[in-house]
């Protein structure tokens, strides 16, 4: 983290990263981050291997849209995965 603060819900565990912290995130582990701060949150992060993890963002980027969503889940699948939630 640069500056402001990022909360980070990593495999059901929940987190609030502030300048200078850091964080890994372990291959196929589920994980959402957000700025739920007041101020500007600034960050930078390394994915590897990258794949094609820019252009996902590019594409996500330049539409939005839910049908543009469903196409980028199919596009990027080995990319970006959506959390499976067990049947209890």
């Amino acid at each position: 983290m640069l500056e402001g603060e990022l909360t980070v819900d990593l495999d059901g565990v929940r987190s609030v990263l502030g300048a200078g912290h850091r964080i890994e995130v372990p291959r196929r582990t589920v994980h959402r981050m957000w700025n739920a701060g007041k101020v500007p949150a600034r960050a930078t992060w390394q994915v590897t291997p990258a794949l094609r993890t820019v252009e996902m963002f590019r594409t996500i980027d330049a539409d939005p849209s839910a049908a543009g969503l469903m196409r980028m889940l199919w596009t990027f699948r080995h990319e970006f995965r959506l959390p499976l939630r067990s049947r209890r």
